[in-house]
């Protein structure tokens, strides 16, 4: 039903067209509200929810990882060897995280690196008075999508870890 407006045949108005505008419009406010909020988050790159934990059992291994990297941006895996009776350690990165990311830098640099199939093995000389040590690797996305990994010491559980990687 069309109403013709009192002062003129110029404005027409549709009660029932700006009722579904409105809600159109609430509905697109609110899911603007989210996305803002989500990306304040992390949930599309840094942020409080970006970066998670992950721990073997049994062994005090710990994995620190960026759950949302982005495509071609820097990302760090980093990861904290428990000191053991050896003054090294052998870190295994495999899966197809290895194929996805780049690996750019690794801090401490290792003493070793042996490839294989689908990751590799890196040797680490440790510390000698510390309980544990810090190894970071720097990565860079080369490809998008989900991208799995594993992380294990030689000898020991590995602990899987999936990331999504942004455009």
């Amino acid at each position: 039903m069309t109403r013709r407006s009192p002062i003129g045949d110029e404005i027409d108005s549709d009660p029932n067209f700006e009722e579904k505008w409105s809600c159109i419009q609430k509905v697109a406010r609110g899911i603007m509200v989210v996305l803002v909020l989500a990306g304040l988050a992390g949930v599309f790159g840094r942020g409080p929810f970006s970066k998670t934990t992950a721990e073997a059992q049994g062994v005090r291994l710990r994995v620190q990882y960026e759950r949302f990297p982005r495509f071609r941006t820097p990302a760090t895996l980093e990861i904290d060897i428990p000191r053991q009776t050896s003054t090294q350690a052998q870190v295994q990165l495999t899966g197809d995280m290895m194929k996805k990311l780049s690996i750019q830098q690794v801090m401490p640099m290792p003493a070793l690196t042996q490839p294989l199939p689908n990751g590799a093995i890196f040797t680490f000389n440790l510390p000698s008075k510390s309980n544990s040590a810090k190894v970071v690797f720097v990565q860079q996305a080369g490809a998008v999508g989900l991208a799995s990994g594993e992380v294990a010491l030689k000898g020991s559980p590995p602990i899987q870890f999936n990331q999504f990687i942004y455009p």
